[in-house]
């Protein structure tokens, strides 16, 4: 019997060597394997990859292989043994990494570094993925994200440059135009000068949108940083929990064009109220004034582009804004007794802020 069980122990680990062996050199991606801190073997489609031979590689260091700094800033050296290190102990490790192949070619990977726990000497297994076209795609568009902010920022400046002559001549002719007509005439040019003004602000504010990752932010230092660029007059009551929100970076604007929203329609000395709901697991912000609120058949409208008496884009951005992250707004309000926004926060999509902070 005991024959037999040795046998049959025998089989099932020469098996289980075939099925490692098949999966280590069918994989896609390349796979590497260390001894201590040298390649000890890797699979086909890591000689494929780098362009070099497995006698060449054995035995070698990773960073023989490597660029002399890496991504992070860190001599390679210095930040493979740290890596490699972690995952000896038992922390999986996954990083940017930079390799320099014998012929000199440099490739961006993502690597995936893990200890394999097998019998014999300790052993690392490297996962790595080129990302090499993908680095280059993204340093190309970078490049060409600068080039266009470069010149709409340009552009805007000299919009708004002409538009302060425009103002100043049309003041002069002010102070020599007593005909009531023609002073009107003027206003309404005046109302136009405003409403560009505004348009050239906010293709400042959605050529912003999305071009910095979301991050945490405070909702209380939100509110009161939106509520503190507004002119006085607006009375609001916070009662907002100590929450932060992944979010765009632009986030506090959300909270600026709904204050302004109802300093604007609420009436001469509007009171807005803003407080939270948890709402398993997710969190409502909830935004109330006391104005004279939003018609049932404007609800959805007033989030469109273009819509409303100004340049109906403030609350086009805001749904933009939090659809970035995927936050939802919407306007529950009655009419004739205040507008009601609600921002829903999905579960994930917040957290408790740290009392340390």
């Amino acid at each position: 019997m005991q024959a037999i069980e040795r046998r049959q122990a025998v089989q099932a680990l020469r098996d289980s060597e075939k099925r490692y062996r098949a999966l280590f050199e069918g994989a896609n991606d390349p796979i590497f394997i260390f001894e201590r801190y040298r390649f000890a073997d890797c699979n086909s489609k890591a000689l494929e990859t780098f362009h070099c031979t497995r006698e060449f590689l054995i035995g070698k260091t990773p960073w023989e292989l490597s660029s002399p700094t890496q991504p992070d800033g860190i001599p390679a050296l210095e930040s493979a043994i740290a890596k490699m290190d972690a995952a000896y102990a038992g922390e999986p490790q996954f990083f940017e990494w930079r390799i320099t192949t014998p012929s000199g070619r440099v490739y961006d990977t993502e690597m995936s570094v893990s200890r394999l726990d097998v019998k014999g000497p300790p052993c690392l297994q490297a996962i790595v993925r080129d990302v090499t076209a993908r680095k280059q795609t993204e340093a190309a568009l970078m490049a060409a994200n600068r080039k266009m902010h470069l010149l709409s920022g340009i552009t805007r400046h000299d919009i708004l440059n002409q538009l302060t002559i425009l103002h100043g001549y049309l003041g002069l002719m002010r102070e020599q135009i007593t005909d009531p007509d023609l002073l009107g005439y003027m206003d309404r040019q005046e109302q136009a000068i405003e409403f560009i003004r505004r348009q050239i602000a906010f293709t400042q504010d959605y050529q912003d949108l999305g071009t910095r990752a979301p991050e945490y932010q405070d909702l209380r230092e939100c509110v009161i940083q939106a509520a503190a660029a507004l002119t006085p007059g607006l009375t609001l009551l916070t009662e907002v929990d100590a929450v932060e929100i992944y979010a765009d970076p632009m986030f506090g604007k959300v909270f600026y064009n709904l204050l302004e929203n109802a300093a604007r329609y609420a009436g001469p000395a509007p009171t807005v109220r803003i407080r939270c709901s948890r709402r398993e697991g997710s969190l409502a912000v909830i935004i109330e004034d006391d104005g004279p609120g939003i018609p049932p058949g404007e609800k959805e409208k007033i989030f469109l582009r273009g819509f409303g008496k100004n340049t109906g884009l403030g609350l086009f951005l805001v749904r933009d804004i939090l659809e970035t992250t995927g936050i939802a707004i919407r306007e529950t309000g009655e009419f004739g007794k205040g507008a009601r926004f609600e921002i829903l926060v999905p579960k994930g999509g917040w957290r408790v802020r740290d009392a340390g902070v």
